[in-house]
């Protein structure tokens, strides 16, 4: 894929939807992007990848696919066994597909791609605007944006020469160290996402949400981090989901201020945990969340397919 793509020498740009400028590219250069709508000509030089979604294919085809006239087919056809094998592998780490962006760095690194990162925080906001009906997920919220996270941190740290990743080091909009004596919030928090069936708790979540980016950072371990993953996406081919707070207008704004800070607070623990000791944590949490969502089911939430 590298000689394919002649990029050992010089980096090739992947540009994410993210906030920040489009970067300067040289007119024909190679460059990757994501999830274009399907009637927006090609560039010369664009390399396109989308989700099977975006790229209007039943479920049961391959989850991502490439276009491009810079690639011959036979490029394109191995590019894009390539995004789906690592599709295959990441679900097994994230519990859920991944973005269109990690499967891609997952995929290029692999092959020994240089790789300059431009818009790709993984940060997307899980804000719901006031009058998004109530039974309409957003597409943001389909993917474990904290476990992309942890496994970017990973790759970054491993392959700094060959991965060049600016934005992944998000901005904290407050102070993240040097806190007075506080409760431990981590125990509180993992208790309400078990046990709130209704909105009957909500103030008890806004409470949490709203404590200083500094508290989670001084309480955060790794483990903790893993366990609350799951709380904040949801399953595409799930009907119903227990995590009824991701449809929640109102509380959107605490919900999507909450993973900032845990996400600041992964700067500091971004160690992974061995593959099973991940798999067991996420099993115990999917059991425990399908058992939640039967209990509740006449106040689950039904899913896009």
């Amino acid at each position: 894929m590298a000689t394919m793509l002649d990029c050992k020498a010089v980096a090739l740009p992947v540009i994410g939807n993210g906030p920040g400028e489009w970067p300067g590219l040289d007119s024909g250069m190679p460059f990757v992007r994501f999830n274009v709508a399907a009637d927006t000509p090609l560039e010369s030089g664009e390399i396109r990848i989308c989700n099977r979604k975006v790229a209007g294919r039943p479920n049961d085809s391959p989850p991502f696919e490439v276009w491009s006239h810079v690639l011959s087919r036979m490029q394109r056809v191995q590019l894009q066994a390539r995004l789906a094998l690592a599709g295959v592998a990441l679900t097994e780490k994230l519990g859920c597909l991944p973005s269109s962006g990690l499967a891609t760095v997952h995929a290029l690194a692999a092959a020994e791609v240089t790789l300059q990162l431009y818009r790709m925080p993984l940060r997307p906001s899980l804000l719901r605007a006031v009058d998004l009906p109530v039974r309409q997920p957003l597409a943001a919220a389909f993917h474990n944006w904290l476990g992309e996270r942890r496994l970017a941190w990973h790759w970054w740290q491993s392959l700094r020469s060959s991965l060049h990743w600016p934005d992944l080091q998000l901005t904290a909009g407050e102070a993240i160290s040097g806190i007075d004596c506080c409760e431990d919030p981590y125990p509180a928090l993992l208790h309400w996402f078990a046990n709130a069936t209704d909105e009957a708790r909500n103030a008890d979540f806004a409470h949490l949400a709203e404590l200083p980016g500094a508290v989670w950072c001084h309480y955060v371990t790794s483990t903790r981090l893993l366990e609350l993953e799951p709380y904040f996406f949801i399953q595409r081919q799930q009907r119903e989901s227990a995590n009824w707070w991701l449809y929640r207008n109102a509380l959107s704004p605490l919900v999507d201020a909450l993973l900032l800070k845990l996400m600041l607070a992964q700067r500091i623990r971004p160690v992974i945990p061995s593959e099973a000791r991940l798999r067991d944590r996420r099993d115990a949490a999917t059991a425990g969340r399908r058992h939640a969502s039967f209990d509740r089911r006449s106040r689950g939430w039904r899913c896009a397919d």
